[in-house]
């Protein structure tokens, strides 16, 4: 007769569910986020696959592809109840699950007073923590099961207890029916950063050892092992920060408890992101070999659509969407060309009109960023949503905001803060002219005030360097074909004017731009 045996030493455990892929990189950065590559096979079956969805993946950040030959038509993600195991948590719940089962019970009513009772448990009353245990001769007893020390069983008993568990699935819909076909799901996440820690050591009195060292610290990810790890230095431009993706909760988004009823007013709403008011002007670390899957050999593919007066539409064909679930839908993939550029926009620090001075600028050092302008060669515009990504390797560079671009426009996504190239500004006052002129009788005064624009770049490569300056006040000269013109706005009785540079500076360049400007003052 098989017996088995339990004493009161019982752990929880909960079950979880089998991952389908494994992690292959993982490129953390300082400030707690982190961004993940995992592969595996999706199995195919009338359609249709279930991939792993993570927990709280971070605003645009979560992708999956697969290889050339196969289109992904649609990712539906909804809460499921999955059946997990778990171990019990207490002789009640064991004697709950084991009803009907011969058992035999050692309890103590006291030290002096240790019993044993065998028979048949016919029942457990949950509430009363009271067993009834039916013996060979037909009585019936009735213990509590606080005082059982060991229980034993005559037949194979029910060692787990099972729960329901709610989890955030996928469903990818394919173009293929059938098969096994690889995937790879990539995203970012918070819960995993990085920490750098300095030693210096000194040799001589010239001479210093200065050592680095990284703590890594996981609060997230369950089965990072045998993965490429990537620490990332810099200060890429992440617009959304933290943000989480719509796909990581079950409410409406823009709303923090969900929807009462109506639009959600979030912030890619009509509302706030307006095309008009924005309008623009493989992470394999070697190359790809036989028998290797390129991941960068991307399906093309365009949804169509069409213009009516001011809108765009997007046709998307027939989805499923029921209640609490949420749908990614492809619209269009499709090489477009860029160029690699570095921008600076140089506000009107100054402000004559308004401080009657000229303010020291020259230790302002003003931004310079490093940017991809993107042209649109698709067939529809660009709507205002963020934008992730990627160099060559699939490694992540940034993230930022993709503007409205009509087609055949242009649009500026900014990879990060340049530290290479150095952009500073001067004005001086060169000539004033009271009693100029009377405007809705006050009189003003002309002052004119020379600017000048230094800029080095620190870097051994030519870079393409696009300069912008505001000015409020009327431009009258601008060197190196800087193009200057009205924007329509006025402070006070001087015009918004900007000036627009497009340079070539070569390597360890030095330039100097100029530029004269007029502004009234009372």
């Amino acid at each position: 007769m098989k017996t088995r045996l339990f004493v009161l030493c019982v752990f929880a455990a909960i079950a979880a569910t089998a991952q389908t892929t494994v992690p292959t990189q993982l490129n953390v950065f300082k400030n707690g986020t982190y961004f993940i590559m995992r592969e595996g096979n999706a199995n195919i079956s009338n359609y249709q696959a279930s991939v792993m969805v993570p927990p709280s993946p971070l605003l645009s950040t979560y992708w999956l592809s697969t290889t050339k030959d196969v289109k992904i038509e649609q990712i539906r993600i909804l809460n499921d109840t999955l059946k997990n195991k778990r171990n019990f948590f207490s002789y009640n719940e064991l004697l709950k699950a084991n009803i009907g089962k011969k058992l035999r019970v050692v309890y103590m009513l006291d030290e002096k007073n240790i019993r044993e009772l065998s028979g048949t448990l016919s029942d457990f009353n949950s509430s009363a923590s009271t067993l009834k245990v039916k013996g060979a001769d037909n009585r019936t007893t009735f213990i509590s099961s606080t005082f059982i020390k060991e229980i034993s069983f005559d037949e194979n008993p029910i060692e787990k207890a099972e729960v329901d568990s709610i989890v955030r699935r996928g469903f990818v819909t394919f173009n293929k029916q059938s098969g096994t076909i690889p995937v790879r799901v990539s995203y970012m996440q918070s819960g995993i950063q990085w920490t750098p820690c300095y030693n210096i050591k000194i040799l001589n009195d010239k001479e210093v050892q200065l050592e680095l060292k990284a703590t890594v610290e996981n609060n997230m990810e369950d089965d990072i092992a045998n993965t490429d790890l990537v620490l990332t230095v810099g200060s890429p431009n992440f617009y959304y920060g933290t943000q989480l993706d719509p796909i990581a909760t079950s409410y409406l988004t823009g709303f923090g408890w969900g929807a009462i009823g109506g639009a959600a007013y979030n912030q890619f709403s009509n509302a706030r992101f307006d095309n008009y008011q924005v309008q623009a002007d493989d992470m394999s670390m070697s190359e790809s070999t036989a028998g290797v899957i390129d991941y960068n050999n991307y399906y093309n593919y365009n949804t169509g659509g069409e213009k009516s007066n001011d809108l765009y539409f997007y046709k998307c064909g027939k989805v499923t969407l029921p209640k609490n679930t949420k749908t990614s839908v492809m619209i269009f993939s499709q090489n477009t060309t860029y160029k690699d550029i570095y921008e600076v926009a140089i506000g009107d620090l100054v402000n004559y009109q308004g401080n009657r001075y000229i303010m020291d600028t020259e230790k302002n050092r003003q931004t310079v960023f490093h940017s991809l302008r993107l042209t649109n060669a698709t067939t529809q515009p660009f709507t205002t949503g963020p934008v992730f990504v990627l160099d060559e390797n699939l490694m992540p560079l940034a993230q930022d905001q993709l503007k409205y671009t009509p087609v055949k426009g242009e649009t500026s996504v900014q990879l990060a803060r340049s530290s290479d190239v150095v952009v500073t500004y001067t004005e001086e006052e060169i000539s004033r002219t009271d009693n100029y002129t009377t405007i809705n009788r006050t009189r003003y005064a002309k002052v004119v005030i020379k600017g000048e624009i230094k800029i080095e770049n620190l870097q051994e490569k030519a870079i393409n360097l696009k300069v912008d300056k505001t000015i409020y006040a009327a431009v009258t000269e601008t060197s190196e074909a800087g193009t200057n013109k009205k924007t329509g706005s006025y402070y006070g009785v001087n015009p918004l004017s900007e000036i627009k540079w497009d340079l070539n500076v070569k390597g360890g360049e030095k330039k100097v731009l100029t530029y004269t400007y007029e502004v009234l003052v009372p």
